[in-house]
């Protein structure tokens, strides 16, 4: 019993020690993570306003040239059509390019199959027409203008006419190839459908719909000012926990949100704790076996001593010469003695302990 006593309280600070590190390691990864997808989430956002600037700039170039009657392939013969296609392939990411007239229906186009397209009734063009600024569209499952695509618009200085292009969301993905860290980038529209996912395949309109109905990630995110974050929630699409961080663009309405599961940030750290407590209770158990060989075991045993004649330490010599003819080898042996006057003496031999 002491024996187990005494390794329990050897071990105890040990088994705190390891609690307390293995918190404390998690904290850090955590907060490690953390801080990696709020700079994912920056960057991201970052990446996305440089990106629909680029192709507004195009499209207020085209606009502005409309508009002041610059000679171009415009001039001739189905020539608008000859430009927007000439335009459009000299961005790859661009599905299709058109014009339209004052009441949303397409007139010219890079793809002859959106000729003729009434997009009056898309949300887009209200808002183009009603505030007269280039606008993004949220997530429009059009096939004419590509499938699931964005579409940028921009109306057409001093006249009706507007001019419009649509980016296909699986092209999307690619613009943060390579900068961003392991975890995933979801990005979404005012209304919490997501516009792409980076690190997979496109998404299907049921999937997009699905994920903007998940989860409590959205609603933190839409609704705040800036950077938020968050742990150990259910991510988009999926029931398994997760840690991020997103903001929302102050300019287009878009909410982007870097994420990564939990089980890849805490996993290593918890199979190293795993591994760590292993060792140390076979530690334990080998301290115990080799101190258990060390000491000894065997019953406790009382001896009746002869009557002593001699008094003092003289006493104690007379005891050990006794424990040394009866005891085994090998075994400790504790004595204490108590005389009268209240003086005691104690003393530990290499024998079995024989006084309980």
């Amino acid at each position: 019993m002491r024996l187990v006593i005494a390794l329990a309280v050897i071990v105890a600070p040990v088994a705190v020690l390891c609690i307390v590190v293995a918190q404390d390691s998690y904290r850090t990864a955590g907060d490690l993570a953390l801080s990696q997808t709020k700079s994912d989430a920056a960057l991201a956002d970052l990446y996305l306003r440089a990106y629909f600037d680029k192709y507004f700039g195009t499209l207020k170039t085209l606009a502005a040239e409309r508009a002041q009657g610059v000679p171009s392939e415009a001039s001739a013969p189905d020539g608008t059509q000859t430009l927007l296609e000439r335009v459009a392939l000299d961005h790859p990411r661009v599905y299709a390019l058109v014009t339209l007239d004052n009441k949303g229906v397409v007139t010219s186009s890079s793809r002859p199959e959106a000729l003729g397209l009434d997009c009056s009734q898309s949300e887009w063009w209200q808002r183009l027409v009603q505030s007269h600024t280039p606008v993004v569209s949220d997530f429009e499952n059009s096939p004419p203008l590509g499938g699931p695509v964005v579409v940028l618009a921009v109306p057409v200085p001093g006249d009706t006419e507007s001019m419009a292009l649509t980016l296909n969301t699986s092209t999307m993905s690619t613009v943060w190839e390579g900068l961003l860290s392991a975890g995933v980038v979801v990005l979404t529209d005012t209304k919490g459908i997501p516009i792409m996912q980076s690190n997979q395949r496109d998404l299907t309109t049921d999937e997009r719909m699905q994920m903007a109905k998940s989860g409590p990630i959205l609603p933190m995110v839409q609704d705040s000012s800036g950077i938020v974050t968050f742990r150990n929630v259910p991510g988009l699409g999926t029931s398994q926990p997760v840690i991020g961080a997103g903001l929302r663009d102050p300019e287009y309405g878009w909410s982007v949100i870097a994420m990564e599961q939990y089980d890849t940030v805490l996993g290593p750290l918890k199979q190293e704790q795993i591994t760590t407590w292993v060792m140390l209770a076979v530690s334990l158990l080998i301290s115990f076996g080799v101190a258990v060989l060390l000491i000894g075991r065997g019953p406790v045993r009382r001896i009746m001593l002869p009557e002593i004649s001699v008094g003092g330490k003289d006493s104690l010599n007379v005891v050990f010469d006794y424990l040394r003819q009866h005891a085994d080898n090998g075994l400790y042996g504790e004595v204490s003695l108590r005389f009268r006057g209240g003086r005691i003496y104690r003393a530990t031999i290499s024998r079995e302990r024989v006084f309980d």
